[in-house]
């Protein structure tokens, strides 16, 4: 995530966000990793509570990058572009979350 760089006229613009999400995740991760409490005792349910949270927020963040990602699609003006956004999405997609891409076609249409 540190190294995206996105192209187009908007390309400036949406990596900046990119970096701004990431930089959201870290602040996050600091926070969920910073915990003093015990989260192997099973008598506390803060663990669970914060973990519900963490997760939450990582979902906000994906839907985040979604949207980038996107924007970063409809500003593509050429068939090369396109094949190398589509082509990146569809890696990230199956890499990270196991989702097939060509069930999601609203865009490659």
């Amino acid at each position: 995530m540190e190294k995206v760089e996105i192209g187009g006229l908007k390309g400036r613009l949406l990596g900046t966000k990119v970096s701004g999400v990431l930089s959201q995740f870290h602040e996050t991760f600091a926070v969920f990793g910073g915990i003093s409490y015990d989260p192997l005792d099973p008598e506390d349910e803060s663990f669970v509570k914060d973990c519900a949270l963490f997760m939450e927020k990582v979902e906000d963040m994906d839907r985040k990058l979604a949207a980038i990602f996107c924007q970063a699609f409809d500003d593509c003006y050429n068939l090369d572009s396109i094949y190398k956004v589509g082509l990146v999405l569809k890696l990230m997609l199956l890499l990270l979350y196991n989702i097939n891409p060509l069930n999601h076609t609203g865009n490659y249409m």
